[in-house]
């Protein structure tokens, strides 16, 4: 079984990936345990339940458990890393919900994500929850609660609850989304209430880990405000400050996660504009 006296493999590699239709069915998987230390040249490629997916479909499954990662700095990189799906090309990623937490010592690591490392070529990632916790000591790469890195993938209603964190100032660190690289993929009706935090840098967002003068996460400012530049919304405990008046936070995120192809979160919000859009 997958428990704390195996290293689990993880299912699907570069070389042979998992390309079929996985339903859980609303079952967890409990006591996941991965280890990955590289001492060779070679990197390792797609660590987690699913290591490595093309053309796929995952849906409906609950994971729980630890991934903890080691590598120095002249070892080889150990990347696309995630709780439930390391490595997605072109795959369907619905309803998954990790409490998987991870840990990196030593140097970079790449695409980390609680749910999903790396989801690319028009992979969908839809309604994902992460309640875990990433703790990566000195990445200087993307990560993020929900997602690590994508191009043209999309993702919808999806949440982050836990931590994200890199000790890093120069790492991309986001809430749901550590970074985005292609005008063709998109983050929408997604949330983050867990903390986010990269070292101090500028690149920490509470969605995105985005260039930033004030980190919209934690609220720090890591360069002087221009005139002509507005600072972010003020997240402060379980609720969030829009034109001084404080909101619910959660309320926000039910309703998006609901009622979300309405508007009825931007109308809440108080952006009146954004909910006639929808």
């Amino acid at each position: 079984g997958i428990t704390k006296s195996r290293n689990f493999p993880g299912i699907g590699t570069s070389a042979n990936p998992y390309a079929g239709n996985f339903a859980g069915g609303g079952h967890t998987v409990s006591d996941l345990y991965i280890h990955r230390e590289n001492k060779a040249d070679a990197a390792i490629e797609g660590v987690g339940l699913f290591g490595y997916v093309n053309n796929a479909t995952i849906a409906g499954l609950t994971v729980s458990g630890s991934i903890t990662l080691h590598r120095e700095t002249t070892d080889g990189e150990i990347k696309r890393i995630g709780g439930v799906v390391g490595m997605a090309i072109g795959s369907h990623l619905s309803e998954l919900i990790s409490y998987v937490r991870i840990t990196g010592s030593g140097a970079v690591y790449n695409h980390v994500g609680g749910v999903v490392g790396n989801a690319m070529d028009t992979s969908d990632v839809f309604k994902c929850m992460y309640f875990g916790a990433i703790e990566l000591e000195a990445t200087t790469d993307c990560v993020g609660g929900v997602v690590g890195y994508i191009n043209t993938t999309s993702i919808r209603y999806c949440g982050n609850v836990g931590t994200v964190k890199s000790g890093s100032a120069n790492g991309y660190v986001g809430g749901v989304l550590g970074y985005l690289n292609n005008s063709g993929g998109s983050v929408r009706n997604s949330y983050s209430y867990g903390a986010v935090q990269n070292g101090g840098g500028r690149y920490c967002g509470a969605v995105i880990g985005a260039d930033c003068v004030v980190c919209p996460a934690c609220g720090r400012q890591v360069e002087p405000l221009q005139s002509a530049q507005q600072p972010q919304p003020v997240y402060v405990n379980n609720n969030v400050t829009y034109g001084g008046v404080a909101k619910s936070k959660w309320a926000a995120f039910f309703l998006c996660l609901f009622l979300g192809l309405i508007g009825a979160h931007k109308f809440y919000e108080g952006k009146i504009g954004m909910g006639v859009l929808y």
